[in-house]
């Protein structure tokens, strides 16, 4: 694979034989942001020559389209289009969870499962949470001082600390709260719906992940039907119909409904409350107490939270005060039609009785005028709510009755990316539907269409290798069903969940990788407000960072936490020594920020959600690496260190910490940050205003300590620290993270630094759990990625249901030989491995170092296209690639940022503005400046014309 362009075609060669239709140069356009600028890296040898302009009177006028979507026209397809092309399909009755149909919204999720007999869908909210949390022992968590003064005076020839009976204690008693089986994300109960098997059977199931949209296929009375359903996109609903596949007529197929609470709710909540029968409607509420020990009889609080699974079935018998509802099957029924709507909030917001919660259509109706202000007609009530206390959680955001989502960590934003709006805030319920009817389901199909639409519209690829292009469209459907701005932040796990399932290690945040994962695909896929709850929990998460940097360690700024919760806290959750002191947690948890404003160049994202979390670390960082004891103890080299630390997922903290001071990640990562802090001051025009801290920061950059090597069979290698094993077995790859996210290495690097890289990938031994898109994405950054090897690991995680799992690789580090390899695969649907498509990303383009590099990754003989990916200056960019060269490119600018590229091209690249103006770019690299909003046109130059021109 070539790492830094491809060569033309060989004479006669021929076009490989593919699907890929041509690339259209319309483009999807954003509208433009604030102007800003990005370091470009400039090229060796560059030539920039005006060869034409044409006058303004001839100039083609150019009118990018929306940012949302393609046309169809001149035969290009709409992302949507070839979306619809990776349907997941499922043969037979889908019993088991895991097998089950994803459908969701970004905030609701719900899975499809099918049996012989019946349909069981299983809901789950991402603000729906088990809300108790333990927080004891606060007086006896011993500050960081006091810990370290007692290490320091602990034999260093220990076989590992636990040995000595004080710290086995006291790890036991710092660890107790995160012991505790709450918060977790809480099941919202199952739907039952029951059919006749000796008259119907079950065929398979469908997920339609162009239009969000579940069928499945039956046989009633030997004929085909089918059961469609589908989660409105701005609404916690879902519509259900059966329809005759022959005459679409609605069918009748089910004679039974039950609604199931979780059957893992705690003992000790308050049984859930059968909501009175009423005309075709049955519902559940069930409180979740703020209270860790709820009274018996229960005993309100004003911070509790509920919520209500409700079912709409026009003509159903409900029997009262049970979980049932009896269903006409006859011919004269009208058949199948349902809505099921999930309602969460705060419990007296809900009400244990549904009291001056619902009103009927028509009351609504009636009641137009008083409608929040602000609605768009004809799109229905908007419930406006209150924004939660000082944590600002989206639970405690107030009660969302099928409406519009509102703020709930920080601000939602209105169109694209934007972020740092104010919130709205007031109270308010809105109008729950009545019987649902046929109209209102074609609506509502109709909208979730047009939403999907729109989702897919951001970007597009079309790849000759069919398995990777499957694994782009169906993880990033996953992402739309799972994450949602103005929704709480997913965990480890996303919206889906069932009994215990979703619930290890409480479905939390996890700082050291897991949390991150996830969002790294926003970026160059173009989804930048799927960033925003990743943004808005930062944000949630500060005032308990802040509190432990002064309290535990004594010194200012934000140290972030190895875990967190969605709810409020006061303390740590897990500050057991061994994992709670990863440093690489602070500045890693803030990184991104820094990544949102280079994709997308938004001042004001910088300078409102990102300044404010990034100078917090780096204040930490600055004062926890100047520290005395670092000084006194390890400064013998003249150089700052980060020390003590703890690699992730491998030592702990070591007797006569052997093992804790100076981890590469620790430092590529602080590296990282505090170069961000320094041009996101310039940037802001805050170099005054921090020129102190600028001054520590350039300090240490300037005394930085070398990274942790080591020699091995593949030579010179990168390890996690000094004096390890080269043939260590990792969890997370920590030797590679100077590629990735560090950003240090990659094709740019100097030669000896690059082959250092690669080595080190090479030599790379993982045993799984935390690898698939970590160590894969390293690959594709240095040009090396193995695209075969990396199919069959995806096809070794792959689930029934579409998603990847965590799968162990390898015995030999923390696991043995009798361990089960798939141990992981029943924990939860894990939100990190939706990043997949990051992958497939930078195998097509690259842009981390402020130049395009145009299909670095990928075998030369096969086809592919994109449209708008995003890169780093505010970019839109689209290519496609055919026979082993280049065949046109398209850079659409949103900010007017220089735009730097490598030239893909020997005979250098002619590159076209929305003026008119043409320039030639020769050498290695170009470099111009950009307007914002215009496009540049990118085709291989053409020289016996150039010749022509220029009288050669």
């Amino acid at each position: 694979m070539k790492k830094t362009k491809v060569p033309p075609v060989p004479e006669g060669a021929e076009a490989a034989n593919t699907e890929v239709v041509e690339l259209g140069m319309a483009g999807a356009v954003a509208a433009a942001v604030s102007a800003g600028a990005v370091t470009a890296e400039a090229a060796d040898s560059m030539a920039v020559t005006v060869v034409e302009a044409k006058t303004e009177a001839g100039a083609a006028e150019e009118k990018p389209g929306p940012a949302a979507g393609y046309t169809a026209a001149g035969g290009q397809i709409h992302a949507q289009e070839q979306a619809s092309r990776h349907n997941i399909n499922f043969r037979g009755p889908a019993a088991d969870f895991f097998e089950g149909a994803l459908l969701g919204n970004g905030g609701l999720g719900v899975v499809v499962t099918t049996r012989p007999d019946a349909v069981i869908l299983h809901f789950g909210h991402n603000n729906v949470w088990d809300i108790r949390i333990a927080e004891h022992h606060a007086e006896e968590i011993m500050t960081f001082q006091e810990v370290y003064d007692r290490f320091t005076a602990l034999p260093a020839d220990l076989p590992q600390l636990t040995d000595n009976p004080w710290y086995r204690e006291y790890c036991e008693m710092a660890g107790d709260n995160y012991s505790k089986p709450y918060p977790r994300p809480m099941p919202c109960g199952s739907l039952l719906l029951r059919f006749d098997r000796r008259r119907a059977e079950v065929l398979g199931h469908t997920v339609h992940i162009g239009e969000g949209r579940c069928t499945v296929d039956f046989l009633v009375g030997g004929e085909p039907a089918v059961f469609e359903l589908f989660v409105e996109m701005e609404q916690d609903r879902l519509w259900m119909s059966v329809i005759d596949t022959a005459t679409g007529a609605q069918l009748p197929l089910f004679h039974e409904a039950r609604l199931i609470p979780d059957p893992k709710t705690p003992q000790e909540f308050p049984p859930a409350h059968w909501d009175d029968a009423a005309a075709g409607r049955l519902s559940f509420t069930q409180i979740l107490p703020h209270m860790e020990f709820p009274a018996s009889p229960y005993i309100p609080h004003e911070r509790d939270k509920a919520f209500r699974l409700a079912l709409r079935l026009p003509g159903a018998e409900i029997i009262s005060g049970s979980d049932t509802a009896r269903l006409d099957i006859s011919v004269n029924s009208g058949g199948f039609l349902a809505c099921a709507e999930l309602q969460e909030g705060f419990a007296a917001q809900i009400g244990a009785e549904g009291a001056g919660v619902e009103s009927t259509a028509a009351e609504a109706e009636d009641a137009g005028p008083a409608v929040e202000a602000g609605t768009t007609p004809g799109a229905g009530p908007r419930t406006v709510t209150e924004t939660g206390p000082e944590t600002g959680l989206g639970s405690e955001a107030g009660v969302h009755l099928m409406t519009d989502v509102v703020p709930v960590f920080g601000a939602q934003p209105e169109s694209g990316a934007r972020a740092g709006a104010e919130p709205v805030t007031g109270v308010g319920v809105a109008a729950v539907m009545g019987s649902p009817t046929r109209t209102q389901y074609n609506t509502a199909l109709l909208g979730t269409r047009e939403a999907w639409r729109n989702y897919w519209g951001h970007s597009f690829i079309a790849l000759e290798d069919e398995f990777l292009e499957r694994i782009w469209y169906r993880n990033l459907y996953f992402l739309n069903c799972s994450v949602k701005a103005g929704i709480t932040c997913p965990g480890l796990f996303a919206n889906w969940s069932y009994g215990s399932i979703g619930s290890e290690w409480h479905g939390d945040y996890h700082m050291n990788y897991n949390t991150q994962q996830p969002f790294w695909v926003t970026f160059s896929s173009n989804h930048l407000e799927k960033h925003l709850p990743y943004v808005d929990m930062v944000d949630h998460v500060l005032p308990v960072s802040r509190k432990w940097a002064r309290d535990y360690y004594g010194l200012p700024g934000a140290y972030f936490p190895h875990s967190a919760y969605p709810v409020e806290m006061s303390m740590m959750p897990y500050p057991v020594p061994h994992w709670g002191r990863e440093i690489c947690e602070t500045p890693w948890t803030v990184q991104s920020l820094w990544w949102h404003y280079l994709y997308s160049m938004d001042k004001e994202f910088l300078r409102n959600r990102a300044f404010t979390p990034i100078r917090e670390a780096v204040l930490f960082m600055t004062a926890y690496m100047k520290r005395p004891e670092v000084n006194n103890r390890l400064r013998e080299d003249g150089c700052y260190h980060i020390f003590p630390t703890v690699v992730p997922e491998l030592y702990e903290i070591t007797p006569g910490f052997a093992r804790n001071s100076d981890c590469l990640i620790d430092l590529t990562l602080t590296k990282f940050i505090f170069r961000a802090f320094i041009s996101a001051c310039t940037v802001l025009g805050e170099d005054e205003a921090e020129a102190a801290l600028l001054t520590e920061v350039q300090d240490i950059l300037n005394h930085f300590p070398v990274y942790p090597a080591a020699q091995s069979a593949e030579g010179r290698v990168l390890v996690s620290v000094a004096s390890e094993d080269p043939e260590t077995v990792y969890n997370v790859p920590v030797p590679l993270t100077t590629v990735f996210p560090g950003e240090e290495h990659g094709l740019h690097s100097p030669p000896v630094e690059y082959q250092i890289a690669v080595n080190t990938y090479r030599n790379h031994l993982n045993e799984g759990g935390n690898e698939l898109v970590f160590q894969s994405l390293a690959g594709a950054r240095l040009g090396i990625l193995d695209l075969e090897r990396f199919k069959r690991q995806i096809s070794y995680c792959l689930l029934p249901n579409g998603t990847c799992t965590d799968k162990v690789l390898m015995s030999g580090g923390r696991y043995s030989d009798t361990d089960d390899f798939s141990y992981m695969s029943r924990m939860g649907i894990w939100f990190e491995n939706f990043a997949l498509p990051a992958v497939i990303n930078e195998c097509l383009l690259q842009s981390y170092n402020g130049v395009l590099r145009f299909f670095p990754n990928w075998p030369e003989q096969q086809s592919a296209e994109f449209r708008s990916l995003r890169a780093v200056g505010g970019f839109l960019v689209s290519a496609s690639i055919r026979a082993g060269e280049v065949q046109q490119i398209e850079v659409f600018s949103e900010a007017g940022a220089p735009l730097s590229f490598y030239i893909p091209w020997e005979q250098g690249a002619e590159c076209t503005r929305s003026s008119g103006e043409v320039q030639t770019h020769t050498g290695p690299a170009g470099m111009m400046q950009t307007t914002a909003g215009e496009t540049i046109h990118m085709v291989k130059r053409d020289l016996p014309r150039y010749q022509r021109q220029n009288g050669d």
